[in-house]
Parts: C-alpha cells; sequence; structure tokens
C-alpha cells in the first residue's frame, strides 16, 4: 500500500512564506523522511499557530491550521469550506482545502520570508575586498608561527 501524496507546502509556497520541519522531524530523521512533506509546516505570526498537511490532494482537508485557543480558532470555524478536525481545551484544528489557502491566510498570517534585493557590483567587489585582506592577514599569521620566535 502506498502513502497518499500531500501537498508540498515548500514547493507552493517557498518564495512567499516561511516553510519549515516540525520539531519531531530532527528527532526522527531518516533517510525516508529526508524531504517529507508530511513534516513540513508555515508558521504564522503568533505563537502556536501554523498550517500544515492534513489529507491528501483533493481531498476536503488538503491543509489544516492549528490554532491555540481564542479568536482565530473561532473565525475559521466559521468560515465557509472549512472543517473543524479537532477541538480541545488548548485550542482546535481546522481543516480546509488549498484553494482556501489566501483566504486562511488573512486570518492566520503566516510568516513572510525575507527577500533582499540582488546584490550590486559595487558590494561585490566590496565583499572580495574584505574576503582577500582577511586570506592575506591569515596568510601572515600562518607564516609568523611556522617561523616561531
Amino acid at each position: 500500500m502506498t502513502e497518499p501524496k500531500c501537498i508540498d507546502l515548500e514547493e507552493l509556497f517557498w518564495d512567499r512564506y516561511k516553510v519549515r520541519y516540525e520539531e519531531s522531524y530532527y528527532a526522527e530523521r531518516t533517510k525516508k523522511t529526508l524531504d517529507d512533506p508530511w513534516l513540513k509546516i508555515v508558521l504564522c505570526e503568533r505563537n502556536g499557530v501554523h498550517i500544515h498537511p492534513w489529507g491528501s490532494i483533493g481531498s476536503d482537508t488538503e491543509l489544516a491550521v492549528n490554532c491555540v485557543a481564542g479568536p482565530i480558532g473561532n473565525k475559521l470555524a466559521k468560515m465557509d469550506g472549512t472543517t473543524v478536525l479537532l477541538d480541545g481545551n488548548d485550542g482546535k484544528t481546522i481543516g480546509f482545502p488549498s484553494s482556501m489557502f489566501e483566504d486562511v491566510a488573512k486570518i492566520v498570517h503566516p510568516r513572510k520570508r525575507k527577500i533582499g534585493r540582488p546584490p550590486t557590483q559595487e558590494s561585490l567587489d566590496a565583499l572580495k575586498r574584505v574576503h582577500a585582506e582577511r586570506r592575506c592577514q591569515r596568510s601572515q599569521n600562518d607564516l609568523e608561527r611556522t617561523q616561531g620566535p
């Protein structure tokens, strides 16, 4: 039996949002789970809130939001197209299809990637000069060490 395929969050959102591995990935990493899309999450602005794969591609609950108890979970639960998957004292897990990602993102505020400006030729030249000076200094230090006092 093959494992159902899920949405790869990194593939879809790498250029806009911060996609990370969940905590257990680093403890349980094997060759099989090295690039497992089931273990990827999109972090959100509020602590305890993140988006992760839930169901297989094409299902009504391809993605889910974990959120702590409070207004975010209640807003998401009231949206058309979402499904409350888990409801506990400490928070909710709300499922939704990937087509609703932008609507859900307006509520949970996923952390955006910082995309800097492309480097200019001036900044690259300055960086090369700094590295050349450091290499020269290291060479001089190595020479002094080998010659001794």
